[in-house]
Parts: structure tokens; sequence; C-alpha cells
């Protein structure tokens, strides 16, 4: 007796003219077909393959029974009689793995844009050295894995370095982010001394001009002095880091960023600005639609390799999709599953972009009832399908309403639209129902183009 299949339980779907997106996000993986395939797929579903085979032509029925071993082999059908027959909403049991502590919730800089709000110091002081290792063991309990020191500005604490070298005796992967004043020569030997895993430093712009402009006069060369400090101090390339936000007044200048790392042999990375903590309502900053589709085309269109065949490219039926270049397939951001934050005194709060808020914390990370709490928190955050404004567009499952901190701040609640929505839509949608088709890059590329000519 032929075996009857149905969707897995963590399966959507998306539909745009004749072609229709199945993802998994389970798996967070998808595949395109054509709105017919999806008709036959129904089809067997309901009376078996044998017989839809009965009604396509010999020159398709290959192609059909290799779809299906596809689907069934990726986990988007199941013959399994466990599976649940209706999707649900997924939900969360375990405790994140990645983990930033809020080490000092003051800062010796006062930037505008800043997705925190800390109080401004200059001098240094001694932290509650016992509270914080309580704090770690904690986390370590917990099965955290990667636990970042951020703030305001972790190097205020005088104690910071006894600290992470605890942290590292517990946790398997340690960083920390700085605005990188505050490492001297000796700043950096100490931390080298600790066994942290990486150092991420803020840098606004490859020019001094721009980013003293952003962080206040004569950051620039002090983060520069503080990165050669630490390949003195035998850093690794690969242990170092800088990153910018991308905001209205730098964003001229980041498109070189990637350059400008490999020049001072360090890793970069970019992040969106988000309007949340001190930075809530300084529209000074917010960048629109089209500045960003242009600044993302232009350095998609400097990595123009990533459409050439490669070991990177995911195989799906019929077409290759270079993964490095599709938004990740997530049903929801980072927050709570994957990342939390932990302020300077134990208060849990859903990820770090909440550091500034007193308003939405969820328990102290000393409760003995800590994960129930933020397990009760994960599964109260309605899901994309959940949120009137999300719930019909046809790329929700990848854009998933971007960053839930933003989305909190400006409707106080998490099921509103993000800020982002139009560029996330425009740009992201210009890639993925391009993907597959005929001239592919031509399409992508002209797609993208016109949006930045309007």
């Amino acid at each position: 007796m032929e075996k009857k299949f149905k969707w897995g339980e963590n399966v959507r779907f998306l539909e745009r003219d004749d072609r229709i997106i199945i993802v998994n996000l389970g798996t967070k993986e998808f595949v395109k077909i054509k709105k017919e395939a999806l008709k036959y797929l129904k089809k067997a579903m309901e009376i078996g393959v044998k017989n839809v085979l009965k009604e396509i032509n010999n020159m398709e029925k290959n192609s059909f029974i290799g779809l299906i071993e596809y689907l069934n082999k990726r986990g988007y059908i199941t013959t399994s009689p466990s599976e649940n027959k209706t999707f649900k909403k997924i939900k969360y049991t375990e405790f994140p793995k990645i983990a930033y502590y809020e080490a000092s919730e003051k800062c010796n800089l006062k930037c505008r844009f800043c997705y925190a709000n800390p109080d401004i110091q200059h001098h240094c002081y001694i932290g509650n050295t016992f509270l914080t290792k309580k704090i770690i063991t904690k986390l370590f309990e917990l099965n955290v894995v990667y636990l970042i020191f951020s703030g305001g500005e972790p190097l205020l604490r005088k104690d910071l370095f006894e600290i992470i070298e605890y942290a590292k005796k517990k946790i398997k992967f340690v960083g920390m982010t700085t605005n990188g004043t505050l490492i001297g020569k000796e700043e950096a030997k100490k931390l080298k001394e600790t066994g942290i895993d990486y150092i991420q430093i803020s840098i606004e712009s490859p020019e001094e001009k721009i980013n003293d402009k952003l962080r206040g006069k004569g950051t620039f060369k002090k983060c520069l002095e503080a990165i050669n400090h630490l390949k003195n101090a035998n850093f690794r390339k690969e242990q170092l880091y800088i990153t910018a936000t991308i905001t209205k007044i730098n964003i001229d200048t980041l498109i070189k960023f990637s350059d400008f790392g490999k020049r001072l042999e360090v890793e970069t990375g970019l992040s969106f600005f988000q309007p949340v903590g001190r930075a809530f309502n300084k529209n000074v900053f917010a960048l629109l639609k089209k500045e960003l589709i242009k600044f993302f085309f232009e350095k998609l269109k400097k990595q123009s390799k990533l459409y050439e065949p490669n070991p990177d490219c995911l195989n799906i039926p019929d077409q290759k999709v270079t993964s490095k270049i599709i938004p990740s397939l997530k049903n929801y951001c980072g927050m709570g599953f994957k990342t939390l934050g932990v302020k300077e005194n134990g208060s849990v709060v859903p990820c770090h972009l909440f550091f500034s808020s007193n308003d939405f914390i969820i328990g102290n990370i000393l409760d003995k009832d800590i994960v129930k709490k933020l397990i009760l928190f994960l599964n109260s955050i309605p899901s994309i399908d959940e949120i009137h404004e999300c719930k019909k567009c046809d790329i929700r499952y990848f854009c998933c309403n971007g960053c839930w901190a933003n989305v909190y701040w400006h409707h106080k609640t998490f099921n509103g639209r993000n800020p982002y929505c139009e560029f996330f839509y425009d740009y992201f949608s210009s890639i993925i129902w391009n993907l597959g088709e005929e001239k592919e890059t031509e399409r992508i590329y002209l797609a993208l183009s016109n949006l930045t000519n309007f």
C-alpha cells in the first residue's frame, strides 16, 4: 500500500504570480517552485503519488518524483504518522546560548545614536565583583556558551580583567564590545592574559572627521592606537573586529569599510542604526529607504562573484542559490531564544537593545524560575503570521519584521510593523523572487537599480 505524505509542521508558503516559495522554519531552508507543481503536490497528498503521475506527461514524471524525494529528504514533507497535520506556532523551550552582559551601566562617551543610555562617567570604578561572578556562574549553569561583555563601557570597571578571567574558566567563548578609547598598552596586555576570545571596537567610518563627528573628537586616533596595542599584545586578526552603525551621517563612507578593515588587519561588521535607547526619535541619524537600498546594492555589485557557482551554493531542484547573498531564513530575530541581555545587577531583558529600558525586565538571572519566565515571555511574542500588517506579506518569513527591539520601542508592543519594513520588502523581494529565474543576475540588478532611481 502506498504511503501518504503531508507537510511538515514547520512548513509555510509564500506566493507571487505563478511562483510559490515553500519555507521550512525548522531547518531555515526554502525552495521555489511553480504554482502548478504545488497543485500536484497537494493532489498527491489526497489521492496518492501514483494516481497523480497518471495525469502528468512522461517528460515531467521524473521531475515530479525528484521534487517529492527532495522535499521528503529536506523535511518539507513527511510520511510519519506522528507528525501533526496542522501548522503550529513554533514553541521555545530552552535558554539561549548567547548572553550580552552589561558589565557597566556607565560610559566615558556620549554618542547620540547609542542603543543604550548609560550614565556619563570618566573615572574607573570597582564594580560588584562578587555579584558579577555569581551571574557568570548562573549563565554557565544555564549552558550559555557565548558571553559578551558590553555596556556602557566595560573598561570603566577596574575589576573587568578579573571577571573576564573568571568567565573564561566557565564559558567556552568570551568576547567584549568597547569604544576602544580606554585601551592602552597595559590594558591590551592584561586583556590578552585573561584569555578573552575576541574584542570588538566601534569605529563609525574610515574617515577620521566623520567618526569623530559621531563619537567625539579624538576617538578615531584612540581607536587606531588601541588596535595597534592589541596587535602588539599578540591578538590575532580573527580576534579583533571593528564595527560601524549605518547612519545618514556615515553611510557614504562605509562602502569602503571592509577595505579599511583589511588595511588595519582586522575583521569588520556593519549594523543598522536602531532608534532605541538614547537614539530613540533621533531622526537625524535615520536612513531613507532609497539610501539603504543604494548602499547594499553597491555592496552587492562589489561582490558580484557571489553569483558564480561555488562550494557555498545550496542545491535545490533546477537551480543553484548562492547562500551568501540570501537573507537568513528565520521566524524571529535572535531576541530571547538565541541571545538575551543581562544588566549589571542581573536583571534579564529580551536583548542588549533593551539595556536602557526599565519597563521590560523579565526577571533576575539569579531567580530560580528565570528559565520559566523567559520561556513564557518568548511564547507570548506574536508570530509573523499573527501580526496584522505582516501576515499577507510575500517575504515575511525572510524579514520576519526585523529587529523586535525596534518594533517595541516604536509601538510599545511587539504587535506592530518594523520602521524599516519598506526597505526590507523592496530589497529582499528584489532578490528572493528573482532567484532561479532566467537571467537571474540581470533581473536582480535591474530590480535593485530601479529602486535606487525613483
